[in-house]
């Protein structure tokens, strides 16, 4: 038997099909998936970050100003744990503030890194003087900042923190006294939140109570102690921890006051006045306190001899009504030699007495000091990745002598080619030659422009005359 030829069944071509039918399949449940998702699918608008350089430009200025207020505090804290009542007799308590102030700029440059932060801060200086009936504590500082990473550049602030404290009265019953007190700060805004814990008071017993009378009035009620001694201190420290301090006398009365207040003398200007001033301010302090502190009721100066024509000065704040007074007083000096010119002051207090008369001496001058020539340029040697830019300043007198020792002050002024600048206040003292030397490293890849600008001169013995400069500015071309 013939078997005839039987095909077999082809199995990879069943398979393969099963296989383009299967995928035809993931791709379509693929498509309906997708578009039932975009069918559900909503657009939402983008937010894009907003730069708030403002906001933390205004934010460091407020911290800074509250570690401004801080150190303040430490310098008055050390100046009152010493015992003393002026900073200049004990200078070294000024180290705490400034050491307050490096630690925030450590912890600032920390919490922004990344910005591209330069801070630029003005040596701080403090003064404090309690040593009168008007105490105050003070702190002031200048704050530039720059923020590459927003485009913020040089914003600028100066800061004062005060605190000032005016006896205004005392009143006596016995053993117990009143004692009247102003305080306010560097707006003279009241300053509120004192209570018997604030306050210490030399030759007291005990504080009864501190009432608040509005204002930035406080009143005391307080028992004296056995000891009566003449000028008593108060001590107190405000909510933020500022301390500040007074003198005052208990000797109100003028039954047995037989004393003249003291003098002393005060100038808005310096001491060398150039030839062609017209007017002077003369102000002074006439205090009568422990020296019978009555109130002080004239006040007057005279020129050059004591015995001559009078001037009569003005009480700053409008009235003689207190044992201490501001006063001022405006002098003509047109006509004046050159040379010295003494001017004497003295003050006359309610009983009647006339005190010593205090006197300063001023020099009328036609020796001026001015910028004769200022030269910039750009070492050929870099610093790094910086150009080194230089400036000489020459300072002469009036007959073309260079003069040493002179404060030179002026501005860095760095300004690309869009518009953006930066600024940077320096000083440096002239040498033997007369000059002063200032130097600035700059990016290497910086384009735009650098100026140098004089904003003034100083010297002890010589009055600057602004008008009299050759130059005041130089420029160069970056790079």
């Amino acid at each position: 038997m013939m078997w005839g030829n039987i095909s077999k069944p082809n199995i990879c071509r069943d398979v393969r099909g099963q296989f383009l039918i299967l995928v035809s399949l993931g791709i379509v449940i693929i498509m309906v998936c997708l578009s039932l998702a975009i069918a559900n699918t909503t657009i939402s608008p983008l937010n894009f970050p907003k730069t708030r350089f403002r906001e933390t430009a205004i934010q460091i200025y407020m911290n800074f100003r509250q570690a401004l207020g801080i150190a303040l505090a430490e310098v008055t804290k050390e100046l009152s744990n010493r015992g003393y009542t002026n900073l200049s007799e004990y200078s070294a308590a000024a180290d705490k503030g400034r050491k307050v102030l490096t630690e925030w700029l450590k912890i600032i440059y920390l919490k922004y890194s990344g910005l591209g932060l330069n801070l630029n801060i003005s040596e701080p200086i403090f003064e404090c003087n309690w040593g009168s009936a008007e105490g105050y504590s003070m702190a002031k500082a200048n704050i530039s900042i720059t923020i590459l990473s927003y485009g913020l550049y040089n914003w600028r602030s100066a800061l004062i923190i005060e605190l000032n404290l005016r006896v205004r009265d005392v009143r006596m019953n016995g053993n117990t006294s009143l004692l009247f007190f102003k305080l306010e700060d560097e707006h003279n805004a009241p300053v509120i939140g004192l209570n018997i814990n604030s306050i210490n008071i030399t030759g007291v017993s005990a504080i009864k109570s501190v009432i608040y009378r509005g204002n930035g009035n406080y009143e005391v009620n307080c028992s004296l102690s056995n000891s009566q001694p003449a000028t008593r201190k108060i001590i107190l420290q405000d909510p933020s921890g500022i301390i500040v301090g007074a003198l005052f006398s208990t000797e109100m009365s003028n039954v047995n006051d037989t004393l003249g207040p003291t003098a002393t003398i005060t100038l808005s200007k310096t001491r060398y006045l150039k030839s062609w001033t017209k007017v002077i301010n003369i102000t002074a302090l006439i205090n009568d306190i422990g020296r019978g502190s009555s109130n002080i009721v004239a006040a007057e100066c005279y020129i050059n001899n004591p015995q001559g024509t009078n001037v009569t000065m003005i009480p700053e704040d409008g009235a003689f009504d207190s044992p201490q007074e501001k006063v001022f007083a405006q002098i003509n000096v047109t006509g004046w030699a050159l040379g010295a010119h003494v001017v004497y002051v003295r003050g006359k207090d309610a009983a009647g007495n006339w005190g010593d008369f205090a006197n300063i001496t001023l020099w009328l001058t036609s020796s001026g000091i001015h910028v004769k020539e200022m030269n910039i340029w750009k070492d050929k040697d870099r610093v790094g990745n910086y150009i080194r830019i230089t400036v000489s300043v020459l300072v002469v007198d009036q007959n073309e002598n260079p003069v040493r020792d002179v404060n030179v002050f002026g501005t860095w002024i760095l300004r690309n080619n869009q518009g953006n600048e930066v600024l940077r206040d320096v000083s440096e003292r002239t040498k033997g030659n007369g000059r002063a030397t200032f130097r600035y490293d700059v990016p290497a890849n910086m384009r735009g422009s650098c100026t140098f600008t004089i904003r003034s001169l100083f010297h002890r013995d010589y009055p600057y005359d602004p008008e009299a400069d050759v130059i005041k500015e130089v420029s160069i071309t970056l790079p």
